[in-house]
């Protein structure tokens, strides 16, 4: 099987022709002063100043007298792009090509931890020895495979990004990314989806500067990186370790945007947290709606 292919017929085949390594992500995810809030997106949490995202009390149900949320944290794969399915596919050839070892799709959506942490494990079960070291060198092979899947197949800015994106930058509110990718996958996505023009200067948290998901470390580093808090940023993920790791940092609230997964698998929401299941068409219409009143 061509490693562009990703129908259904994931059973053999070579995943030869796989280039090396891009050169390192551009200007749309330029790190800055890392650690450093960006001067430009502070400043929404000025007393008395009302937060743009204010509709959100209605969208998530909070008591509309609870302080409005500030700025916006968003996962990138599955939740701004439609990559996750591509994600997965990469595992699975990873896995048939350097462990002789089936997985199937469903099962790689389910995969949570570093790359190496993954590499490791999906090692053990094949019955295989593999040091840390040797994980390393098989995760960035994963990445390589899954930037030749992007390259061959199209990728798309999910319904309604591009609008809600535009309203925030209107509204001029504090928005980044934070990903389980690393940095040269990212970049390659937000250029590839067009979605690099909303961030020319806003931060995206990668996995190789934070712990993966769940770790809720991701979304507390995005929140400090645009000069807020966690407690005052609206999370928006499409996976359970997202959605921990929200929970876990604490945020003002998580609005979940996966509409192929049953609610029940993202399990209780945990006591005195706020979820919600939208999409970015209602988001941006809701927004459009309170901007007019």
């Amino acid at each position: 099987m061509r490693i562009g292919d990703t129908s259904d017929n994931i059973g053999a085949g070579s995943t030869s022709g796989i280039p090396g390594k891009n050169p390192t992500f551009t200007n749309a995810l330029q790190p800055q002063q890392r650690g450093e809030p960006s001067a430009q997106l502070g400043g929404l949490a000025a007393a008395g100043r009302r937060s743009p995202l204010s509709f959100l009390h209605a969208v998530t149900g909070k008591d509309e007298n609870a302080p409005p949320p500030q700025a916006v944290l968003l996962d990138l794969d599955g939740t701004l792009v439609d990559s996750a399915k591509f994600q997965a596919v990469a595992w699975v050839l990873l896995c048939r090509e350097q462990f002789n070892l089936t997985l199937e799709p469903h099962e790689a959506d389910a995969l949570t931890g570093s790359n190496p942490e993954i590499v490791m494990m999906l090692a053990e079960r094949a019955g295989k020895s593999c040091t840390p070291q040797e994980a390393k060198v098989l995760a960035n092979r994963r990445d390589e495979i899954f930037r030749e899947l992007i390259e061959r197949n199209p990728i798309h800015a999910r319904d309604g990004v591009h609008d809600f994106l535009t309203l925030a930058q209107e509204k001029k509110v504090p928005f980044a990314i934070v990903t389980n990718s690393v940095a040269q996958n990212a970049g390659k996505l937000l250029r590839q989806t067009r979605l690099d023009q909303y961030f020319p200067d806003r931060l995206v948290v990668t996995v190789d500067e934070v712990p993966a998901k769940p770790n809720p470390e991701g979304y507390r580093t995005g929140a400090a990186r645009l000069g807020q808090r966690a407690d005052v940023s609206f999370v928006l993920d499409d996976t359970k370790a997202g959605v921990d790791a929200s929970e876990g940092a604490q945020t003002w609230a998580t609005g979940i945007v996966n509409d192929t997964m049953e609610r029940e698998a993202f399990g209780p929401t945990p006591e005195g947290r706020t979820r919600v299941f939208t999409d970015f068409p209602e988001l941006a219409e809701r927004w459009s709606a309170d901007r007019r009143r």
